[in-house]
């Protein structure tokens, strides 16, 4: 009760004193040094949207506060400021905050209006708490990210191998050698099946892979020719001579 009592004297001595945001971030390092020692950061500050201000100075290891006043800074981001709410996801560590809270906020949030900040938000998430699928979801449909390192490095075959022409459509190149590296996981026949539609897609993926291994797609030697004839004609004869 005590502390209690001394920080509401030291926050009302600051809140009177500090009239403007100037005088608010040169003694702002100090306010929250006081109050981080009895783990008390007022929420008073987040209703005069301070907090931005004071944020750099708020401490995430030693001496750390309640998981609640983590939360308090993240839902006054994830309300005013979507891109503070990512500069701020990015530099915590996510143990210091309940990340499944944080992420059923940014859900909430985007179900309103969508925001690329906050999709960029969400994917890291995801990523940073272990949700890997959930993660590659949203950098999928993000366009951007991590995404063929996530596949490798978290064994994500499964969630993407209906996935062929995103991942085409994302970045062809990276696509392509990953198909290529992991045949046994995503077969040659699903990929040339799922891109029907997308003979170039097909083509490229086959040549690539007949320069890799003249054998490796020797079911599908009639389409190749066919292919070659009509998107690269200059390596039909190659291609028979060496097939």
């Amino acid at each position: 009760l005590g502390s209690l009592r001394r920080a509401a004297s030291i926050n009302a001595e600051y809140m009177g004193k500090v009239k403007t945001t100037n005088q608010f971030h040169n003694s702002a390092q100090n306010f929250s040094r006081t109050m981080s020692e009895m783990g008390i950061l007022d929420i008073s500050f987040a209703k005069r949207r301070i907090l931005k201000v004071i944020i750099p100075c708020v401490p995430t290891e030693e001496p750390r506060l309640s998981n609640t006043m983590y939360e308090m800074v993240l839902s006054h981001f994830l309300a005013e400021d979507h891109e503070g709410f990512l500069r701020t996801i990015r530099k915590w560590p996510v143990h210091i905050y309940d990340v499944g809270n944080i992420i059923n906020g940014v859900i909430d949030k985007l179900n309103e209006s969508d925001s690329k900040p906050l999709m960029d938000a969400l994917g890291e998430l995801y990523e940073r708490s272990g949700q890997y699928d959930q993660a590659l979801s949203v950098y999928l449909r993000l366009q951007h990210g991590n995404v063929f390192d996530l596949i490798e490095k978290h064994d994500l075959f499964d969630k993407v191998k209906d996935k062929v022409l995103e991942l085409m459509q994302f970045d062809k190149d990276k696509a392509i050698e990953l198909f290529q590296t992991h045949v046994d996981r995503i077969p040659v026949g699903e990929v040339v099946r799922q891109l029907t539609d997308y003979e170039k897609f097909q083509h490229e993926y086959l040549h690539e892979l007949f320069l890799k291994d003249n054998f490796a797609g020797s079911e599908f030697h009639d389409l190749q020719v066919k292919l070659y004839a009509e998107f690269d004609p200059d390596n039909l004869l190659t291609f028979l001579r060496l097939s």
